[in-house]
């Protein structure tokens, strides 16, 4: 069992502007995931590059907890409840469905809609005080902050004039699945911060990318994708940087929901994700289209500043 004494020193070293802050610049190279695995997939196959991008995040945690001398905590798991390993599983089953529903209704919808989840299910857990997290009352300044939050997405994402039109019924069943995904998405940081009550963070983190790699590899047998697997190692190296940006941000979590809370966990990364993209945008960064920053857009990403203060505050 971790020392609970050494996680209370470490979280009084880190204030909750520094965790906000900390979060935010994770949460904005966080933005980069995405558009590194969809060039990993065009060589891979979507399911195979979900694989991959988990299998180089797992290797990075390995390494690090092996560097850091506390992989022996390992042999603590036996005092991790079962249901403390489901964030890997909500991790992958996340990434699973958000690869089959883009197809169907867009990248923006569907950030929107994990968005919108996974800030009602944030702050649905801080209102509780579930998973072992501080009751944070819906009061008038979160409330408004999620609202800042949910303004200032949809105008970042809101689709353009000339965008296609889509299968109403089937488009909207599949939105009301990643809300619920999102909803999830949610209470993967608290579940993953219980497990390192037990393990450590860093051990933590590593069991959430084994649980999510098990997974995952599952799914390529399912649909006979193995050989895209094998597709990624002739490709350039930058382009498995996805899994290692996706162990600082699960590491990150772990370390600070206790301190900024779920609803300060999803309000920061939304924040420092869709900014980030902004200027990831501007610039047309690896093979994204690119689009001019407006004022509309530059306003949005002000709303999204003022949220995240409202939430955390």
């Amino acid at each position: 069992m971790v020392d609970p004494a050494a996680r209370r020193r470490l979280n009084r070293c880190v204030s909750v502007a520094q965790a906000v802050l900390i979060m935010l610049a994770v949460s904005a190279q966080f933005a980069l995931q995405a558009p590194l695995n969809a060039r990993l997939a065009v060589a891979t196959g979507r399911v195979a590059a979900a694989l991959v991008s988990f299998l180089v995040g797992l290797a990075a945690l390995a390494f690090a907890a092996l560097l850091s001398g506390g992989a022996g905590n390992l042999g603590a798991l036996g005092d991790a409840a079962v249901w403390e390993l489901s964030g890997g599983l909500i991790g992958a089953a996340f990434v699973l469905m958000a690869l089959a529903a883009v197809p169907v209704v867009g990248a923006g919808a569907v950030a929107a809609a994990t968005i919108t989840g996974q800030m009602a299910g944030s702050i649905l857990l801080d209102a509780r005080g579930a998973l072992g997290l501080d009751v944070e009352s819906l009061t008038a300044a979160r409330a408004t902050g999620v609202a800042l939050l949910l303004v200032g997405t949809l105008l970042i994402l809101r689709p353009a004039p000339s965008a296609p039109a889509r299968d109403g019924g089937r488009a909207l069943a599949t939105t009301g699945l990643i809300v619920l995904a999102g909803v999830a998405l949610a209470a993967q940081a608290p579940i993953n911060a219980g497990l390192a009550e037990a393990v450590g963070d860093l051990e933590a983190a590593l069991l959430n990318f084994v649980v999510g790699s098990f997974v995952l590899a599952l799914a390529v047998v399912a649909v006979r994708g193995t050989g895209g697997v094998g597709a990624a190692l002739g490709l350039p190296r930058r382009y498995l940087l996805g899994g290692v940006i996706g162990a600082l941000y699960v590491t990150a979590s772990v370390l600070l929901v206790r301190e900024i809370g779920a609803g300060g966990i999803a309000a920061t990364t939304i924040t420092g994700q869709l900014a980030a993209s902004v200027a990831l945008d501007r610039a047309g960064a690896l093979g994204l289209e690119r689009r001019p920053l407006t004022a509309i857009r530059l306003a949005a990403v002000g709303l999204l500043l003022g949220g995240t203060v409202l939430v955390v505050a």
